[in-house]
């Protein structure tokens, strides 16, 4: 289990396809923890930046904070889809494994008030408007494409920041003209704007899994619970 521990962002980031390469490596269906899919799918989402275009465009430092800020939304947006495409009404993994039912099973973690819409939000919401406004695989690769271009965080520099509001254009104009030419200039123009709204929304919604998982660590902390977080999960949740 080395490798679901202490894998972090820089050694995906450092190590071409790292899923690629690690596959072989990675926990078996029935050594998996509770963590497995948050994991794999942070994984996913940090290792399929490397086939875009920013992946060389940044420098290390500016990379390193964009895929910090970034793989916690792509991963649940991948997570999102997949159920959505399962025809869920809630976050679901390919094992069956719901997240939502873990959760409504710890009692604990239900005593929190505040704990019944901060679930909806984290794993039912995003689904909703994903059967809303009925995503396509086509759509769904572009919107991945403009979150990973995300241009809105202050903790990269101004050259970057230009980088990649320039690539977020492109994906953007992409997005246009694909929808224009599936739907007409003012349908295709008035889904564009749904469709960019799903950006917001799953920002939202991994800050929201943030909050639970900030929660859910300190009701185990205050048990001296010394359950060990694989490296790469602290680092995508601070």
């Amino acid at each position: 289990m080395d490798i679901y521990e202490n894998f972090c962002i820089n050694d995906i980031l450092s190590i071409p396809w790292a899923l690629t390469q690690q596959s072989k490596t990675l926990p078996k269906q029935d050594d998996k923890s509770k963590y497995y899919w948050l994991f794999f799918d942070s994984f996913i989402a940090i290792d399929e930046i490397k086939t875009l275009p920013v992946f060389n465009l940044l420098n290390k430092d500016d990379l390193l904070q964009l895929v910090k800020h970034v793989a916690s939304v792509n991963s649940v947006f991948i997570e999102a889809f997949y159920s959505y495409r399962c025809n869920q009404s809630t976050i679901i993994f390919p094992d069956g494994f719901i997240p939502l039912k873990f959760h409504l099973e710890d009692h604990q973690t239900l005593a929190h008030n505040k704990m019944p819409n901060l679930l909806n939000l984290a794993f039912c919401r995003c689904i909703e408007h994903l059967k809303q406004i009925q995503l396509t695989k086509t759509e769904f690769v572009l919107v991945k494409a403009l979150i990973y271009c995300y241009p809105g965080f202050t903790s990269i520099d101004e050259s970057g920041s230009k980088k990649l509001f320039d690539e977020s254009a492109k994906y953007a104009n992409v997005l246009m003209k694909y929808l224009q030419f599936e739907h007409g200039d003012m349908l295709g123009a008035k889904r564009y704007g749904e469709i960019l709204g799903l950006i917001s929304l799953f920002f939202r919604s991994a800050q929201y899994r943030k909050e639970l998982y900030l929660m859910h660590r300190y009701q185990r902390s205050s048990k001296n619970n010394d359950e060990k977080i694989p490296c790469l999960i602290e680092e995508i949740m601070e």
